[in-house]
């Protein structure tokens, strides 16, 4: 006889919270409070090099919009869950946007001023069954 019960998970998830480096809380660029909306997307790792996500790569997976406060915080208290996560090394690409003009749905860009993630830093990797806690950086100012 075999053992019955549930099947085993395909999938994880990813709990997000938010931080600024250094560097761009004393950057001349930074011209409004850190408080906003941060927007981003998922990649697969092999997806992105130094210079962002190649030209043909599409997002696996996208955040809610996203209100975070960091004024007085270095993390946020905001977080964000993604679950139903397939097994992958992936990365998060996003942008802080601390003027609160994002651009239109679907082409949403950072804009001078607006803290936004380096191509290669916020790496991290799903695992069916577990959940994956990731502390977002952003660590530069848009020009």
């Amino acid at each position: 006889m075999s053992a019955c019960g549930p099947p085993p998970p395909t999938t994880g998830s990813v709990r997000f919270r938010f931080t600024v480096s250094d560097s761009v809380r004393q950057n001349a660029a930074l011209k409004d409070p850190l408080v906003g909306t941060i927007y981003g997307d998922l990649f697969l790792a092999e997806d992105v090099s130094v210079f962002g996500p190649r030209d043909d790569a599409e997002a696996i997976d996208s955040i809610p919009p996203t209100m975070i406060d960091l004024r007085t915080e270095q993390i946020s208290e905001a977080e964000v869950i993604r679950p139903f996560l397939a097994p992958a090394t992936l990365i998060f690409l996003g942008f802080f946007d601390v003027d609160n003009n994002p651009g239109p749905e679907g082409n949403r860009r950072p804009e001078q001023g607006d803290p936004a993630t380096l191509a290669r830093t916020n790496l991290f990797t799903i695992t069916a069954g577990t959940e994956t806690k990731r502390l977002v950086a952003f660590e530069l100012v848009y020009n």
